[in-house]
């Protein structure tokens, strides 16, 4: 699957079905989209390199704050805006790349990093509700937010959504990110054959921290106010049960996660309000018993099964003794006889030709040999 082109048409269906949706729901799904954002950067600790990270939500809050404060109390314009993105950006990376160090120094026991990210949530929360009506403690902190229709931050936030994907895609399939799940299968055997997993690992927590402050700073200017419950442990939660509901380790299993259970909440808020909460609670416990992998590889597998008979594809076993024209049967020196393709036959006779002839068969120019990603 090339994936820029199915980027590309995935921004085309963001952009035409913005005209077709009521303001409500471009409402929900751009929060979902930014919230998604988040959860793939839980997929990559948690589903590629086998950190399970209970603090994304801090990073996210840091990005909410970063621009809420610069907006609120140092000037509303775009510069000033900008400004605040940026040192948000760069303080979760800071913030991330300890909390990675603090998690991955060597010898540091495997629950560390539960217990660090843990508490960084916590600790995220407490410093806004002590900052008074600097941070605005715990009634949030409303600053002016560009005016923006709903359309366009449904367009806004889509593009984000899908730019994020398709280069989180791109990084798995490199090489670094086979690194990555190398890391999570034997850690031990990538530190004998040289890697130095504990930089890999701060590294990436300071990326997936980055691209959670930028999430946060974008979602911050879309509602407009910066409240604790954006970094506090319940968010934190949340990414993880939209990772684990979506299906870990497959990048498009926590977008769609992410997406699908924020809308179902919101529309069962609304029609359901007492119920909703334990729909949503079903819905988790059939997922976790009957779909321990996630709702999404299921479903891929089974679309995908549709689509081969609707084809007409079929895979069927050749009987013994079988062939078929471009497989012609000929006899082995040992009087056995063997089956080749026509164009390994035809090289065949070619070779014999020209060793007949006394001329090279076969002649090689630079050739190299390369361990890929090994």
């Amino acid at each position: 699957m090339h994936i820029v082109p199915v980027g590309v048409v995935a921004l085309a269906a963001i952009f035409l079905s913005s005209a077709f949706l009521s303001a409500y729901n471009l409402q929900i799904l751009a929060q979902a989209f930014f919230y998604a954002v988040a959860a793939i950067t839980v997929d990559l600790l948690w589903g590629y390199t086998g950190i399970l990270s209970w603090g994304q939500s801090a990073f996210f809050g840091i990005g909410v704050y970063g621009i809420a404060l610069a907006l609120a109390h140092y000037g509303g314009g775009a510069l000033t805006g900008i400004a605040g993105v940026a040192v948000a950006v760069v303080a979760a990376a800071i913030v991330a790349a300890g909390v990675g160090w603090l998690s991955f120094w060597d010898g540091a026991p495997s629950f560390f990093v539960a217990v660090v990210t843990l508490a960084i949530p916590v600790v995220f929360t407490q410093v806004i509700l002590s900052g008074g009506t600097y941070t605005g403690s715990s009634s949030g902190l409303p600053f002016p937010a560009p005016n923006v229709a709903p359309q366009q931050w449904y367009q806004i936030s889509g593009a984000f959504l899908v730019c994020a994907a398709v280069a989180a895609l791109i990084f798995v399939r490199s090489d670094a990110g086979r690194v990555l799940v190398a890391i999570r299968e034997n850690e031990e055997r990538c530190r004998y054959l040289g890697l130095k997993t504990a930089r890999w690992k701060i590294a990436l927590m300071a990326i997936c921290g980055a691209l959670c402050a930028l999430a946060g700073s974008l979602y911050a200017m879309f509602s407009s106010v910066a409240a604790p419950s954006y970094g506090d442990f319940i968010f934190g939660t949340e990414l993880v049960i939209w990772t684990a509901l979506g299906g870990r380790g497959t990048l498009i299993g926590p977008i769609v996660g992410a997406i699908f259970i924020n809308y179902v909440s919101a529309v069962l808020g609304g029609n359901l309000p007492f119920l909703w909460l334990l729909i949503v609670g079903l819905i988790f416990i059939f997922v976790v018993i009957y779909l321990p992998r996630g709702f999404v590889p299921p479903l891929v597998a089974g679309i995908s099964g549709a689509l081969g008979t609707m084809s007409g594809i079929r895979l069927r076993p050749r009987a013994p003794g079988s062939r078929t024209r471009r497989e012609p049967a000929v006899v082995a020196a040992d009087g056995g006889s063997a089956e080749l393709s026509h164009e390994v036959a035809m090289g065949a006779a070619l070779a014999g030709a020209h060793a007949a002839e006394g001329e090279p068969v076969l002649s090689l120019r630079g050739v190299s040999k390369s361990y890929g990603s090994l």
